[in-house]
């Protein structure tokens, strides 16, 4: 489930940083998965947490983008947060 950026980003952010967790962000597209995946591989999925930020401005909608990311996230076995634009 998507959460609103300005809220929640920061606190999380915040907590990767505090636990020494690497944040990846990530787009979706074939060159954010390529280093998910090779960071899922170096360092173990307890170690990163990918975040998505769903900007709306794609033509197809707001919950398919979040639908292939989470899809994304199960397939690779990482820990992953989705954020909207307010």
């Amino acid at each position: 489930m998507a959460k609103m950026m300005s809220t929640v980003v920061n606190p999380t952010v915040k907590a990767a940083i505090h636990s020494k967790k690497i944040a990846i962000s990530f787009s979706g597209g074939p060159d954010s998965l390529a280093l998910l995946s090779l960071a899922r591989k170096v360092y173990g999925k307890d170690k990163i947490i990918a975040i998505f930020v769903n900007h709306g401005l794609q033509a197809y909608g707001v919950t398919e983008d979040e639908k292939l990311v989470e899809n994304l996230f199960d397939q690779l076995d990482v820990n992953g947060e989705i954020y909207r634009m307010d």
